[in-house]
Formats: structure tokens, C-alpha cells, sequence
């Protein structure tokens, strides 16, 4: 029982290591010198932030391009001290590097960079939620919700546009994008197959379907309409959407 309680001890207190690179797990548990045990934990721990800086280069292309390889990684590196990863699912480090970007002085000058991280966010979560299917009925009484890989978002800025364009190899004589001028977007994110697709969609055709970001109950005169977006598996039974994001 002893030796199970050291194990559990040495494992969590690795593990915060791992975390915050502050905490020293106690000499006592190792075989070694606490000078050698920093220099082994330090291994661990370099290799940690490499693996959490590719994975937000991995979710942040666009975003990564816009400003540079070099600030990109660094900023990485201060937003993990800001908000390190807490779980072994590296799929969620980075969900709060748009907000981080907000409030980083040095982007102040950019006030569109931190809604590209937010749409390369969204892409990032309908990639892996689940999806409804495509051959769901629509019901009599029976309330529908977005299915669980869409996502809705707004801006001030053309982000389809900007996303594009960074994604894109331009040579030198390439025209530069011009968002003085631009009007605001309103985008569906949607992972109908294998791939995320982004829409650009009207405005009023936009605010009709984020009422359905709530469990809806469309009227008679909405249902052909509604169809439609059923579908294309961009919306769902409301009780087979709560299923499938619980899975």
C-alpha cells in the first residue's frame, strides 16, 4: 500500500510538472539527485511544450502566417505560462488563444487577427465533434438544434477572405487583401463529410439558424425550409444532437 501511495504521489506530482514546469517532485521518491532528477524532468518537460507549440501550429495555420513563424511561436510560449494544458488532450490546448490574442498589446494594431483564430477555432472543433445524420426526419412537436461538428460566427471583419488569403502561396506580384473596405461576414462552419466547409451566408439567413442554437421548434411555415438544412446535416432531432455530443 505504501509503495501504491509513493507511485500515485510521484505520477500526480510529475504530472504538474509536466503542466507548469514549477513543481519539483520530492527528491525522495527518486534514485537520484535532485540535481539530476531537474535535468531528467527538464527532458519531459522541453519535449511537452514542443509537442503543445506544434499542436497550436497544427490548429493555427492561417493565424500562424499572418504573423510570422517566429511571433507565432513565441507568443505560444506565453500563452501556454497563461493557460497551460490541463488534461492529456491536446485537442483543447489552444481554446483560449483567441481571447489571449485580445488582450496581447503587441497585436493591438490588429484588431482582426484575434476573430481568425476564433473561425480557425471553430474549424478546429467541428473537425472532431460528431455528426448527426443526414437522414433525420423532421417531426411533428418535435424541436431541432444545430448538429454538434456546426458552429456560427460574426465579425466585423472578412474573415472567410482573410483566412483564405493566408492559406494561400503568393508570389511576389500577388495583390495584397484589402479589408479597409470590407463588409462584416457572418459564417457557417460545417464538417458535412470528411472535410470542414465555411460559408459565407446572408445575414438574415444567418440569424435564422442561430435561433437553433438552442433546442427550436419551427412552424409549419418554416419546416420546408428547415428541411432543407436537415438535409445538409446542419440540423438535428434535438434529442440526437444532445446523444451525439455526449459520445
Amino acid at each position: 500500500m505504501k509503495h501504491s501511495q509513493s507511485l500515485r504521489s510521484l505520477q500526480a506530482a510529475f504530472a504538474q510538472t509536466l503542466l507548469d514546469g514549477e513543481h519539483l517532485p520530492a527528491a525522495g521518491l527518486f534514485r537520484a539527485r535532485a540535481g539530476s532528477t531537474r535535468q531528467r524532468l527538464n527532458v519531459y518537460l522541453n519535449h511537452s511544450r514542443i509537442v503543445q507549440g506544434e499542436a497550436l501550429q497544427n490548429i493555427y495555420p492561417a493565424t500562424r502566417r499572418l504573423v510570422g513563424e517566429d511571433f507565432f511561436a513565441n507568443m505560444g510560449v506565453l500563452y501556454g505560462e497563461r493557460h497551460p494544458l490541463r488534461s492529456g488532450d491536446l485537442r483543447t490546448f489552444g481554446a483560449h488563444l483567441a481571447a489571449f490574442m485580445q488582450r496581447f498589446e503587441p497585436l493591438a494594431g490588429f484588431p482582426y487577427l484575434p476573430d481568425v483564430a476564433r473561425l480557425e477555432w471553430a474549424c478546429h472543433e467541428s473537425l472532431h465533434a460528431a455528426q448527426a445524420s443526414g437522414e433525420a426526419r423532421l417531426r411533428e412537436s418535435a424541436p431541432l438544434r444545430l448538429a454538434p461538428h456546426v458552429r456560427l460566427l460574426r465579425s466585423p471583419f472578412p474573415l472567410a477572405s482573410i483566412w483564405d488569403f493566408a492559406l494561400r502561396d503568393h508570389d511576389a506580384a500577388a495583390p495584397r487583401l484589402n479589408i479597409d473596405d470590407a463588409e462584416p461576414c457572418r459564417l457557417l462552419i460545417m464538417r458535412p463529410r470528411l472535410d470542414v466547409e465555411v460559408l459565407t451566408l446572408p445575414e438574415e439567413e444567418w440569424r435564422w439558424l442561430a435561433k437553433f442554437d438552442v433546442a427550436y421548434l419551427m412552424d409549419d411555415a418554416e419546416a420546408p425550409h428547415g428541411r432543407a438544412w436537415v438535409s445538409r446535416g446542419v440540423l438535428a432531432a434535438a434529442d440526437e444532437e444532445h446523444r451525439l455530443s455526449r459520445e
